[in-house]
Parts: C-alpha cells; sequence; structure tokens
C-alpha cells in the first residue's frame, strides 16, 4: 500500500502526551522524545502473542456469555468509564474513531469503549460476582475467551484471585496490534473473534474457590470486547513458542549491504502451558532448509513457566542470496498441538549495494485520507522514512524511494538524511527537489545526492523522503511499534526530523519504501562520470518487463534506447530528452521472458524479464 505524507489519517486521533520512547538502536542506547499524538492504523510486526489461538485443550469447567448481568460486578476508578454488557445489536463500539463490533455466536458480550468515554486514566474491571467452584482437583486450567481489540497505548489482563481481594494479572494482547482487532500471530488481520488461551495454574489449579475477571488499564483508547468465557482443563504437554524475533541490535532488515553485515539474532521464548514440567526442551533453527542449523542448550521448562531462548549467526558475504529461518520448540513430550511451537520469519536478502527495511512486495494503490482532525500543518515540510544502524564506515550515494500513488504530477520531493543523537536529530545531508512523473508512480526513483555521504561507523541515521506539499509514499511490510522485540523503525515527522511541530512527530508500523543505496556508480563526482557525459542506472533488473532508467547528464542531450533480444532483433526504440537526472520507463510486457540487451547511445547492457 502507499501512504500519505502532509493530510494523513496514519495517527488518527489527538492524543496529545510526552512520552519519551526509545525508536534508536539499542545496541547504542539513543533515545530522543517520539510523543504519539494521534492513533496509528497499523498492521503487527509479525510475532507470535503467549495467548494462543485455542486448540481444543481439554474438557469445559465452567462457562459464561454474559447472559445474565448479576453473574459479572463492574467497577471503575473513574466511574462513567466503564465496563457495560449487552446484546450487540445496542452494545457496541461507539466512539469517534470505533472499530467493528465482535462477531457473537449468541450475540450477548462485555464492551470497554474506551475511545468513547475518553478519559485519561481508566482502570475498570469485570469480574464473576460469584466464586468458582469446580477446580479444586484441577491440576492445569486455562481461561479461554473470544476477543476483539485495537491497541493504543493501552493494557489488558485476565485477573484471577481465590478471595476477590487480592488479584493476579495475566497480560493479553501484548503484542503490536494490526487495524482491524487484537494482536495476531501473523502480520494479517486478526480473527473476528480472535480466541486467546491463557494459562492460569499458578493462581487457579487445586482451589476450592476462585473469581476470574477482565481488566482495562489506559485512557482515551480504541475498546476492548469479550465474549464466550470458559475454564478448560489443560493438557500435560503443551509448549508454545512466543515472541519469535529475528535481527540485529533488534532492527530487522529485508536488504543487508555486504558491508554492513553483522551477527543475526534469532531470539524468542517458550511458554509451559501445560500440567508438567518439561525436561530437555530446545529450540532448533533452521535456515534455508539445513544450510545453516543451530540449537540451545537443553533446559527444563517449569510448569506455567516461560523461558527465553536464542541463537545468532552471520550470513555470508554472498551477494543475491535469500534466507528463510524457521524457528522450532521441542521436549521430550509429545506435544498436544504442536502447530504452535514453530514460526518462519520472512525472508532477508544480502544485496551488493541496497539496505532495506520493507519487504519489497508491491505498493497499493491508495494512500492515507485527508483527515488530520485539522491539525495537519499546511506550511511545513512532512519526512518520513525508517532508521538504519551503521556498522561499518560507507559512502551513501542516493535514498530509493517508492513514490506512491495519488501523489500529483508534479510534486516537488527530495532525500534527507539525519543521524540520530542522544538528543535528537541532526541533519547530514538532502538531495535537490525532484519532481514526480507519471512513471515513478508505484516504482523505485532514486534520489541522487550531489557527492556521496560519508557514514560514521556505529552510528544510527534516519533515511527519509521530504515534501512540502501533497505527497504519497509507498509502503511494504510491518515496522515494529517497539512493544516487542524490536526497536521502532520507521518514523513520520511534520517540521522536519531535527525540528519538528510541537507533539507531531510520530512512528509508523507500516513500512515506508525508503532504502539507503550505497553504489559507487550513482556517485556524479566519481572520474567515470567526470570523463562521461552521460551515465544510467536500471531497476529493477530482472523484473516482469517494466524497467526504470535513471539518466543522469552534466548537460542537456538526446539520449538514443535501443532493445534487442538474443537473436539481435531490434524490439524496442526511443528517444529521452536527458537533463540532470531524468527518470525513464521502458515495457518489455509484451515479448515473452528471457534475456534482452539494452543499448544506451553506445553502452550496451543485459536485462531480465522473469
Amino acid at each position: 500500500m502507499s501512504f500519505k505524507l502532509n493530510k494523513t489519517k496514519i495517527m488518527k486521533k489527538i492524543y496529545l502526551s510526552a512520552l519519551a520512547l526509545s525508536i534508536c538502536s539499542m545496541s547504542f542506547g539513543q533515545k530522543v522524545d517520539d510523543a504519539i499524538a494521534r492513533k496509528t492504523i497499523t498492521t503487527g510486526k509479525s510475532i507470535k502473542s503467549n495467548t494462543q489461538a485455542q486448540n481444543n485443550k481439554g474438557a469445559v469447567l465452567w462457562d459464561n456469555d454474559f447472559d445474565v448481568p448479576a453473574d459479572w460486578t463492574m467497577t471503575a476508578n473513574v466511574a462513567p468509564d466503564n465496563w457495560v454488557m449487552g446484546d450487540t445489536s445496542t452494545t457496541a463500539p461507539s466512539g469517534a474513531f470505533l472499530i467493528p463490533n465482535i462477531i457473537s455466536d449468541d450475540g450477548k458480550i462485555a464492551l470497554f469503549d474506551s475511545d468513547l468515554m475518553c478519559s485519561g486514566n481508566q482502570d475498570a474491571q469485570i469480574t464473576t460476582t460469584a466464586p468458582i467452584t469446580v477446580l479444586g482437583s484441577e491440576p492445569s486450567v486455562n481461561l479461554v475467551f473470544d476477543n476483539y481489540h485495537r491497541r493504543f497505548n493501552d493494557s489488558t489482563f485476565v485477573i484471577v484471585s481465590t478471595n476477590n481481594v487480592n488479584w493476579t494479572k495475566y497480560r493479553v494482547n501484548d503484542v503490536a496490534v494490526n487495524a482491524y482487532g487484537d494482536g495476531s500471530t501473523t502480520a494479517a488481520a486478526a480473527a473476528n473473534p480472535h480466541t486467546v488461551s491463557v494459562n492460569i495454574s499458578a493462581t487457579a489449579a487445586n482451589q476450592p474457590i476462585v473469581y476470574i475477571g477482565f481488566l482495562f488499564q489506559g485512557g482515551c483508547d480504541y475498546s476492548w470486547m469479550i465474549d464466550k468465557v470458559e475454564i478448560q482443563q489443560g493438557e500435560n504437554n503443551e509448549l508454545i513458542l512466543t515472541e519469535p524475533y529475528f535481527g540485529t541490535a533488534a532492527f530487522s532488515y529485508s536488504r543487508i549491504p555486504v558491508s554492513q553485515i553483522q551477527p543475526i539474532d534469532y531470539d524468542g521464548a517458550v511458554k509451559n502451558d501445560g500440567a508438567v514440567d518439561q525436561p530437555n526442551t530446545v529450540m532448533t533453527i533452521d535456515i534455508n532448509s539445513g544450510a545453516f542449523t543451530a540449537a540451545s542448550t537443553p533446559q527444563t521448562v517449569l510448569a506455567g513457566a516461560t523461558d527465553s531462548i536464542g541463537t545468532s549467526w552471520t550470513p555470508p558475504a554472498t551477494v543475491g542470496v535469500s534466507y528463510v529461518a524457521t524457528m522450532t520448540v521441542a521436549s521430550d513430550s509429545t506435544d498436544i498441538t504442536p502447530a504452535n511451537n514453530t514460526f518462519t520469519f520472512p525472508a532477508y536478502e544480502i544485496s551488493q549495494y541496497v539496505y532495506a527495511y520493507d519487504d519489497y512486495g508491491t505498493p497499493g494503490a491508495g494512500g492515507g485520507t485527508d483527515d488530520c482532525n485539522g491539525n495537519c500543518p499546511q506550511a511545513s515540510a512532512f519526512e518520513a522514512g525508517n532508521l538504519y544502524d551503521i556498522w561499518a564506515a560507507d559512502n551513501l550515494t542516493a535514498l530509493d524511494v517508492v513514490v506512491g500513488a495519488g501523489t500529483p504530477v508534479g510534486t516537488n520531493f527530495k532525500a534527507v538524511v539525519y543521524e540520530s543523537t542522544a538528543t535528537g536529530f541532526t541533519i547530514v545531508a538532502s538531495t535537490a527537489f525532484y519532481q514526480s512523473t507519471t512513471a515513478m508512480i508505484d516504482n523505485v526513483t532514486s534520489l541522487i545526492f550531489t557527492s556521496p555521504v560519508a557514514l560514521n561507523p556505529n552510528s544510527t541515521y534516519f533515511a527519509g523522503v521530504s515534501s512540502l506539499t501533497e505527497f504519497y509514499y509507498g509502503t511494504s511490510g510491518n515496522s515494529s511499534d517497539g512493544t516487542g522485540s524490536g526497536s521502532r523503525t520507521s518514523l513520520i515527522y511534520y517540521g522536519t526530523m531535527d525540528n519538528p511541530n510541537a507533539s507531531q512527530n510520530y512512528f509508523t508500523t507500516q513500512t515506508p519504501m525508503v532504502r539507503m543505496n550505497f553504489d559507487p556508480a550513482l556517485d556524479p563526482t566519481s572520474v567515470e562520470e567526470q570523463n562521461n557525459a552521460l551515465k544510467f542506472n536500471i531497476f529493477p533488473n530482472p523484473s516482469n518487463g517494466v524497467f526504470n532508467i535513471n539518466l543522469s547528464s552534466n548537460e542537456a542531450n538526446n539520449v538514443n534506447l535501443t532493445v534487442k533480444n538474443v537473436v539481435g532483433q531490434t524490439v524496442l526504440t526511443e528517444t529521452v530528452n536527458v537533463s540532470g537526472n531524468t527518470n525513464h520507463q521502458i515495457s518489455l510486457t509484451d515479448y515473452s521472458k528471457g534475456i534482452y540487451f539494452l543499448t544506451v547511445n553506445n553502452e550496451t547492457v543485459k536485462l531480465i524479464v522473469e
């Protein structure tokens, strides 16, 4: 999809706060004020929560469908901001920024509508009025329920007590959320409803009386809906892989140039959701079906406990190789639901020159909508992009940016680079302004610096696109919101990074397609460039038949383009007027897949149509 700079709905709701949130690499310990001023339409990082989808583990010992109001007691620190119970026809999110209602099998639900009530300090719980008395001989029990939730700054908990006074909290919905509901185990929208299972044995097992409930803590967030609550018998052997993560210093890249290769960490946690201890629990990593394998030291995971596990691996400096890793946890016992023991990470690739976060998917056709609640600044710059850790000194020659659909033709935009410091961002370099063209839409445009930008080792940089007017940039893939193992990496600032407008600096979980490019061939100050009036760069190559050509010349001239097939037949000829940096697109989609040869004036290069 694409994302709009300027009048955008990425962070919808004005909710001014002054939280100082870490957004830079954990390895360097750098921080910047990151005021979360509006809610974000997000798609969460692909990690698993330790509240997993229910797999029919055991017999139902107790259940409640919210059909009898007297079964539940609702309390809140701010009296009006409380839970409600009712039929979905009348009980539904109704705030200014509502989410869909939960799909209920019987239509009876409990709802906390934080957005509607919108006080700044909401602490509300709904608990069973009468004690539950059927667990006295049960060694392992799980609380299972349907829910639908969209997280902003809130925390949600299952709470359990044996005396209705002292409560134990079990956090749920603790991963990055997506645009439709509560945290899910994939980047896709969570199911509606999303079924959650929480092992409450540490508090409730073998107890003659038990009270259970749900606690919402936040303020002016979205909504939380609950339905179909059950207590089920637990199984003896149930391991769950939670919070799998890969990356370097909490940054997960999709393209890593050979100059910046570092050890890749593969970390996670294993939760014993069963009734008995699990000896010889091991996590294994398999990369590219045996290209690299590793296993953690065997350990015993106690019933109800969660232990961290992990390993690291340094990929070889082989350009063009893609790596896919699968993480698995297992013990000596046969697991009741092995499906939640395995996670396959997104692929990443070693490149020659390109450094990227986005997943190289196809950007969508639309961007944001014209809605900032009247708070979009109209007379200042807008800058969006990603943070990059630089481990070895290198010279940055360009930023590769995908211009999103909806960008008006003739829009001025440029590349900017800032160095992250302990107090904020310091501008390092920027390009001249480029003008958007129809050929740029949903394609990569290389924004070339007038001279290479020297980047320092062991530093973090922000690489972004900047515009003064309406502009969309492509997005592809998901960035961390900072709640899991990964750091926040994708940012949007109104104004400039080193001088943002008050309370208008944000993070986003939709990754901007803004990439660093260290290709020395793009350096306009190189000896080759000085000796040749014309220089060109082709991307992508290979492609599906559409090739973008960035041409640069010291003086205005007409450039002849000729494409021939492998038997020497001419299939395309065009003439392009080049003055300075010029972007041109050719299409071979009407021709068969294979190898072609492009001649630009007197220089010939190979094109591959896949």
